[in-house]
């Protein structure tokens, strides 16, 4: 369950367990260089994500003609609305990316 924690800014962060998984082990496919091609598609878009919303925050801060430094970059809190506008846009972003990962293939036949 998720623990609610104050940091020395006083700001509520929520976080859970970690769990420690052997990811480094994940078989995806019978092929272990198809298994790291997609380990390392799945980690390029999650630092991609990270980035874009980095980006996103700048965008907003920007807008609202306010300082961009790295702490108010760091500190920002979207409101409830960009929350789901991000969440929505990120959600494309996974459709648009990652579901070719999901579709049937057939073996080529013949010559």
């Amino acid at each position: 369950m998720a623990e609610a924690k104050k940091d020395a800014k006083s700001r509520e962060e929520f976080t859970v367990p970690a769990i420690k998984g052997a990811w480094d082990k994940s078989v995806y496919t019978d092929s272990p260089h198809v298994d790291n091609l997609m380990s390392a598609m799945l980690q390029m878009g999650t630092e991609f994500w990270a980035l874009k919303r980095r980006q996103m925050v700048v965008e907003s801060l920007l807008e609202n003609k306010k300082q961009v430094t790295q702490a108010a970059i760091d500190a920002y809190q979207p409101s409830e609305k960009e929350l789901a506008k991000w969440d929505s846009e990120r959600d494309d972003f996974i459709q648009r990316v990652f579901t070719v990962f999901t579709r049937e293939v057939e073996k080529p036949r013949g010559a």
